[in-house]
């Protein structure tokens, strides 16, 4: 009885089904699993700001398009341990400390849009993205 088993088409055909289950079953987690590990790849604050900092802005999105890229510079600083970053600083605190003179014309750009009616010109907005990210790259380097 035990041989006429492996002789019966139904026997291999069960065994062929389950076979291709478990296979997909096993890809199907494989898919999974690399998806995930692609997901908990973390981006540094440079990349995020380098990112945002390639966007392209309506005039309407400038006050938190700016208070966006500010924030993920002080992360910057933060992550670098820079001494003048306090919890409790302001971005006007911080942006002092650094004692540039980019720091002090983003500063301006950054107080008339984020506190003022103040829209950006091209030129302007292009101008912030510089300097933000000359001051990223020499906090940084």
């Amino acid at each position: 009885m035990e041989i006429d088993l492996f002789y019966s088409p139904v026997f291999w055909l069960a065994l062929n089904i389950v076979v291709a289950i478990g296979i997909l079953m096993l890809r199907r987690s494989l898919n999974s699993a690399a998806r995930s590990v692609s997901d908990e790849v973390v981006e540094g604050p440079l990349w995020r700001l380098e990112r945002a900092l390639s966007r392209n802005v309506t005039r309407e999105e400038q006050r938190e398009y700016m208070k966006h890229c500010i924030d993920i510079f002080l992360q910057i600083l933060t992550e670098r341990g820079v001494e003048s970053i306090h919890p409790s600083s302001t971005v006007r605190e911080v942006l002092r400390a650094l004692n540039r003179s980019e720091s002090m014309e983003l500063l301006e750009l950054y107080e008339a849009v984020r506190f003022g009616r103040l829209r950006l010109t091209d030129e302007e907005l292009n101008k912030f993205k510089r300097m933000l990210k000359t001051l990223a790259r020499s906090v940084i380097h």
